[in-house]
């Protein structure tokens, strides 16, 4: 019950809820923005997720690689920070083939469990 300025009291939940009118054709969520900004967008976004993606993995450990190595010359230091690199890579590749063929012998070996159980 609440309580007006008058002194009266009201019941609250006799109030009727404001209707809310609805319209019956979906409104498309980019309808005022030209094809042209949705396609510069798109573009945009693929060539920054790309150069990300190719500094994250491959050009900044190569040069931290680089900077770290101990050698004199040029070439060196290149040789260097690929050899660094591709034993970080080759490991990372190694353990996640070994995860993947663990995965995939998990699945075959459970529904071939399951066939044997259930005959």
């Amino acid at each position: 019950l609440l309580l007006h300025r008058n002194g009266k009291t009201r019941n609250s939940c006799q109030a009727k809820p404001p209707q809310i009118t609805v319209p019956s054709v979906a409104i498309e969520r980019d309808y005022w923005i030209p094809k042209i900004t949705i396609q510069l967008k798109q573009w945009y976004q693929r060539r920054v997720r790309g150069s990300s993606q190719l500094l994250t993995w491959l050009i900044l450990p190569l040069l931290s690689s680089y900077v770290a190595a101990g050698e004199f010359t040029l070439s060196g230091k290149i040789k260097s920070a690929l050899i660094e690199n591709a034993v970080i890579y080759g490991t990372l590749g190694l353990l996640f083939g070994v995860l993947l063929i663990y995965v995939v012998a998990s699945k075959h070996l459970n529904r071939y469990c399951e066939h044997i159980f259930n005959s």
